[in-house]
């Protein structure tokens, strides 16, 4: 064997072996992203279940509360829906009194007019096409909202709502509702980020 023989055997070995640490190395380059995106995955999977786990728990006392406090405003109203209680709006408040944010209650007749509100910048605006209506209107006991726009104000707001009936007749409706701002702290405490 030639001396330029054994020096293109010894060329192409030494290229092999580059080649082979070169694959090596982007072996473990790729295991190690890959490792590390898998871990990422991993934390923020744990993270958004922390999350969920604390936004579910918030949303039901919310719910609880609304409901305990639809309970009173139904007692309160006693017999008669529309002639209702005869201390009317204060009566509402104190019902809703120790709710989270800014609570607001109505009751409203069976047409959808309001009777009663805690709502200082009340106006006559139609409801009979909202769900919080129309559920309870069509034989549901109590019924929570999505996320919607409120036709007084413009503010997201989610309602709660309870069927209000006298002797098995429908009489109305009592409806509390929340500003989505109430969750803002349990957003804030979660710390998800932006989106």
């Amino acid at each position: 064997m030639s001396e330029d023989d054994r020096s293109r055997q010894t060329e192409h070995a030494l290229l092999a072996f580059v080649a082979v640490l070169f694959a090596l190395l982007a072996a473990a380059v790729g295991l190690s992203l890959y490792r590390a995106y898998q871990l990422s995955i991993e934390r923020t999977t744990v993270r958004v279940e922390a999350a969920s786990a604390t936004v579910a728990t918030n949303a039901e006392w919310i719910d609880a509360l609304a409901r305990q406090a639809l309970r009173r405003i139904d007692e309160t109203l006693g017999d008669e829906v529309i002639s209702g209680s005869p201390h009317g709006v204060a009566d509402l408040r104190e019902a809703v009194e120790g709710l989270p944010g800014r609570a607001l209650a109505y009751v409203v007749d069976e047409n959808g007019v309001t009777l009663y509100s805690t709502d200082p910048a009340i106006k006559p605006v139609g409801i009979t096409d909202r769900p919080y209506f129309q559920a309870p209107a069509a034989g549901v006991k109590e019924f929570v909202s999505s996320l919607m726009v409120s036709r007084l104000n413009g503010e997201q707001i989610f309602a709660f709502s309870r069927r209000l009936e006298r002797a098995g007749r429908f009489e109305g409706v009592a409806i509390i509702s929340f500003s989505a701002s109430i969750l803002q702290p349990v957003w804030q405490s979660v710390d998800l980020g932006p989106g």
